[in-house]
């Protein structure tokens, strides 16, 4: 009888209970959530080093053309202030407001003063990978031949807003990236 018993059983038996299905459907919820949070998180890092990536050529660029003009930025961007307009609390990604145009005023001027050290388009640089302009100060000698502050600049990172915590630089220390000075300072 048990034998019967056990094998009518068995043929009534043919899919899951509700139980079973809920927990392996709350296993797969639990592994794509982690999967899109990791996910997530290893882009924003991607973006990160990609805007890294940029101020080290960035850096390239403006050294190249300090070299081959034999001066400091301000005298080749002719303006001293190229990210004074992107000092607000605006977010800055994707405008096309005086904050874009003055650094693509600025990095086009150092482009054609490095004379072709670098020949990646200047489009390349426009825009961080969040879609902010990046920020360029310059300050070597911006009103002396004294003056010693370094040119700075950085990637207004993830926000798009100037000056805040999550702003992108070559070292990760510091919110600016400073450029070697064109000569000693005295």
């Amino acid at each position: 009888m048990l034998a019967c018993y056990t094998a009518f059983y068995m043929r009534i038996r043919k899919g899951f209970t509700l139980i079973e299905l809920l927990v392996v459907i709350a296993i797969i919820g639990l592994i794509a959530t982690i999967s899109v949070v990791t996910l997530q998180y290893t882009r924003e890092r991607a973006r990160i080093a990609q805007a890294r990536n940029s101020l080290k050529l960035l850096e390239k660029l403006y050294m190249a053309a300090q070299q081959e003009q034999s001066a400091p930025i301000v005298n080749i961007t002719l303006n001293g202030c190229t990210d004074c307009s992107c000092r607000t609390s605006t977010d800055m990604r994707n405008t096309t407001g005086p904050c874009y145009t003055d650094w693509e005023t600025s990095l086009n001027r150092v482009k054609a003063a490095a004379s072709g050290a670098i020949t990646a388009a200047p489009e390349v640089f426009l825009r961080d990978p969040w879609g902010s302009p990046y920020s360029l100060d310059e300050n070597e000698r911006e009103f002396s031949p004294a003056d010693c502050r370094p040119d700075t600049f950085r990637s207004l990172g993830p926000d798009g807003i100037y000056n805040t915590v999550d702003d992108i630089n070559l070292d990760g220390t510091a919110y600016l990236s400073p450029i070697p000075y064109s000569r000693p300072c005295p």
